[in-house]
């Protein structure tokens, strides 16, 4: 039975750790492999958000996640597992909802697993303990940082904080481990606008290894500000010509997350050549709206300036750079005619449905 317009709640999954290497479990009730949410508006998506406690350090922590089915039950047909980063304004379920309708228009709902976490930036009222990132400094979602812990907010139950991009490490690794899904292939990571900032310094440094059999493929759609390897960054007026800046006019604009310096503890694991190789190494897919050229929401600080006038040249200029210093057959650029920054129209355009569930 496929429940698509009906209130059936979509069951808890399970998952595992996070910065300090923690594991993450979620609660299950039993659940016939067929009954899958499904919604079409956010008030349904409802219904299909879970909680994703952790243990160890951090037991009784959680963060909330939107999935079309559980992950403890057997799910033979499911092929590939889209994971969809949200936007700024925290709204996971309306990525959710958009993400479900592009499996759908695409043909590959039937096979496919739509995953859409929550980074919440203030605690939840009630007894639970759920995980936030206050976008303090050191405690920003966007660029992998540590939620706030109790040392930093005596109303935090957090003991010690746990990295978002180690969230989606071990999403990953639970979903590629998982024998309910026999027949995975494919794990796809998309974010937009702010996800799209994510996804470009997750890609980068992320601690998800490579598993046998199964492709991961990142999405980066429509970001603010990409992560550059070095110092330089395109010329005024170009997308082609790159030099490195006077730093004496922009201090700030090769620090993290903007560039490589005084990078977070969960980036500074790996060296900057590390991390180069790594980037080099993964399947990366740049999706932009051409017409993803209006100020809305724009980083304007001089660092993010420095990277282009918006997020049409911005996107335009950082895969040049990468072709001209950093060139990999792995990565792709996709552009979108005739849309701006709106993560439906690009989710479910179709070059966008290409990128998601084509070859």
């Amino acid at each position: 039975m496929r429940l698509r317009l009906s209130a059936s709640t979509c069951r808890r999954a399970h998952a595992s750790f996070g910065y300090h290497f923690l594991w993450l479990f979620v609660a299950v009730a039993p659940l016939q492999a067929s009954d899958r949410c499904l919604p079409v508006n956010t008030q349904q998506a409802a219904s299909c958000r879970q909680s994703l406690p952790f243990s160890g350090p951090n037991s009784g922590s959680q963060i909330p996640l939107y999935a079309t089915d559980p992950l403890d039950v057997s799910h033979p047909n499911i092929e590939r597992a889209v994971i969809v980063i949200h936007g700024i304004l925290l709204d996971a379920d309306d990525y959710f909802v958009s993400m479900v309708k592009a499996a759908e228009l695409a043909g590959k709902l039937d096979n496919t697993l739509v995953l859409a976490p929550q980074f919440p930036d203030a605690p939840a009222g009630g007894p639970g303990n759920q995980l936030y990132w206050d976008s303090s400094p050191d405690h920003h979602w966007k660029w992998g940082d540590l939620s706030t812990p109790k040392s930093k907010d005596p109303t935090s139950k957090d003991p010690a904080g746990v990295s978002s991009f180690a969230v989606i490490d071990i999403l990953l690794e639970r979903l590629a481990n998982n024998p309910n899904f026999p027949r995975l292939k494919s794990l796809t990571l998309i974010g937009h606008s702010a996800g799209g900032q994510f996804l470009s310094r997750y890609a980068v440094g992320n601690a998800s290894r490579d598993f046998p059999g199964i492709r991961k493929h990142f999405i980066i759609a429509n970001p603010s500000t990409y992560l550059y390897l070095d110092s330089r960054r395109p010329l005024s007026g170009s997308v082609n010509e790159f030099s490195a800046p006077n730093a004496a006019d922009c201090p700030d604009f090769d620090d993290y997350h903007y560039g490589m310096a005084h990078r977070n503890a969960y980036m500074n694991r790996l060296s900057v050549p590390e991390l180069v190789t790594q980037f080099a190494m993964s399947e990366v897919s740049f999706l932009l709206g051409e017409q993803d050229t209006l100020e809305d929401g724009l980083d304007e600080s001089c660092a993010a300036m420095l990277q282009g006038r918006n997020r049409w040249e911005r996107g335009q200029a950082y895969f040049h750079y990468l072709e001209n210093y950093y060139p990999s057959s792995k990565h792709h650029r996709v552009t979108v005619p005739g849309v701006g920054h709106d993560h439906g129209l690009i989710f479910q355009s179709k070059e966008g449905m290409a990128t998601l569930f084509g070859p």
